[in-house]
């Protein structure tokens, strides 16, 4: 005996509502049924790289103000050190 693996027509036909009747399961039908899954992933893996994309953007953004932040901390620093020198040594 040869076995298969798939769905069964019932199911299948209950589940997609496509197709002739529910004791057999055309190859258009599985072949459509398969590729709007795959068109399904594809938007999926699409939305997810822009999805990537921004956070990486945000990430450079952020990574950038973060320079910038600790370039300012530093002189705010040298310039309380300045003035702390100033007060000590009149």
């Amino acid at each position: 005996a040869i076995r298969h693996m798939g769905p069964m027509a019932d199911d299948f036909f209950n589940i997609m509502t496509i197709g002739g009747d529910d004791k057999a399961i055309a190859t258009v039908d599985a072949d459509g049924v398969m590729l709007a899954g795959l068109q399904g992933l594809h938007a999926i893996v699409v939305a997810q790289n822009q999805t990537i994309a921004n956070v990486i953007a945000d990430k450079q953004t952020l990574t950038n103000r973060v320079t910038a932040l600790e370039a300012q901390n530093a002189a705010l620093e040298a310039r309380i050190a300045a003035l702390e020198q100033a007060i000590q040594n009149p």
